[in-house]
């Protein structure tokens, strides 16, 4: 509601007598009516697989919360059936994500319903039957499963705290190109970092071509740190069309949330890395999606220089703030 209000009161007042608030009213009005554009124009087939993807989530959710009742709603089930039939006749992949993962929670809301002895067989032979006709092998894990408390406190044997202390921005690298393993091995770990409703909307592009990485460079604003001194890139985006107009910007958030993961993960392979914000609505966001092809409907959250360390590096100390000034208690 703040970011509507705030929005009405800019955008009611057009005419600045200053030329610089002037341009930034246009310039804002401009960006917020882009991603409201993107927001808004998924298509048919797009709306209902994002809708799939979270009602999945949310049966996932219901067997963990024991909701025997939500998990009953066979007419609910039935409905995700025919969509399910509806996507796979209009050009998705019986193999891709969106249909196997939402296979694979219905097999396991099938398997809840048995072992808490509620007659399913209402909608079993409609779930066989789609997975008979269209071949669908629903393989990935779903539902739920226990872990035990020990093993979650396994993680304190982890110095978590000095991993996150000796991660720094390193701004100059030595020419080495990461190898392609190296790269899908940093992007697999950081594929861990939850998202909402496990929609999973982020995508990273990277190259091992001297050339592109080059090219990319050209797209980074900060040309003093860049130039001559970083080798490696990632660029990260999040997907505009796995979020509902009611969720506003949300995908920034998914991003931004990945994009901790990134760098940890670099760090975790003793790699260095550094971020660079991206402006939307902006010429070097727009060269880069040509360089890269990336579609316009994803946002590009930062691109991200990394690489193999100096011996020695130059580090800026940025000194955290107070914990006073971040911890607020009420």
């Amino acid at each position: 509601m703040f970011i509507k209000d705030y929005l009405k009161k800019v955008l009611a007042e057009p005419y600045y007598k200053n030329k610089n608030k002037r341009n930034q009213a246009k310039n804002l009005k401009a960006t917020f009516e882009k991603e409201m554009y993107y927001i808004n124009s998924k298509s048919i087939i797009e709306e209902k697989t994002l809708q799939l993807l979270i009602k999945a989530h949310g049966y996932e959710k219901a067997i963990a919360l024991n909701n025997k009742s939500f998990l009953s709603n066979f007419t609910a089930l039935n409905n995700i059936i025919k969509d399910v039939d509806f996507l796979i006749k209009n050009g998705i992949s019986n193999n891709s994500y969106v249909i196997k993962e939402t296979c694979s929670v219905l097999k396991a809301v099938t398997a809840y319903l048995e072992k808490e002895n509620i007659d399913c067989s209402e909608i079993i032979p409609a779930f066989e039957d789609l997975i008979s006709e269209h071949k669908i092998i629903s393989d990935l894990n779903a539902g739920t499963f226990t872990i035990k408390k020990s093993e979650i406190e396994k993680a304190r044997a982890f110095d978590y705290k000095t991993f996150v202390k000796t991660r720094h921005s390193i701004r100059h690298f030595t020419n080495k190109i990461i190898d392609e393993n190296t790269i899908l091995d940093i992007i697999s770990t950081a594929s861990y970092a939850p998202s909402a409703c496990n929609r999973q909307p982020n995508k990273v592009y990277y190259s091992t071509s001297p050339k592109t990485l080059k090219e990319i460079s050209k797209y980074i604003s900060d040309q003093k740190v860049v130039n001559e001194n970083i080798y490696n890139y990632f660029v990260l985006t999040s997907d505009r069309h796995m979020f509902p107009k009611y969720e506003t910007f949300q995908y920034f958030i998914n991003g931004g949330i990945f994009l901790s993961y990134l760098v940890e993960s670099i760090h975790s392979v003793g790699l260095g890395s550094c971020i660079f914000q991206s402006h939307i609505n902006s010429k070097n966001e727009q060269g880069l999606k040509a360089l890269l092809n990336i579609p316009e409907y994803e946002v590009i959250i930062a691109i991200v220089g990394f690489g193999e360390p100096l011996e020695n590096e130059t580090c800026l100390y940025a000194q955290r703030k107070n914990i006073s000034d971040i911890a607020i208690k009420k």
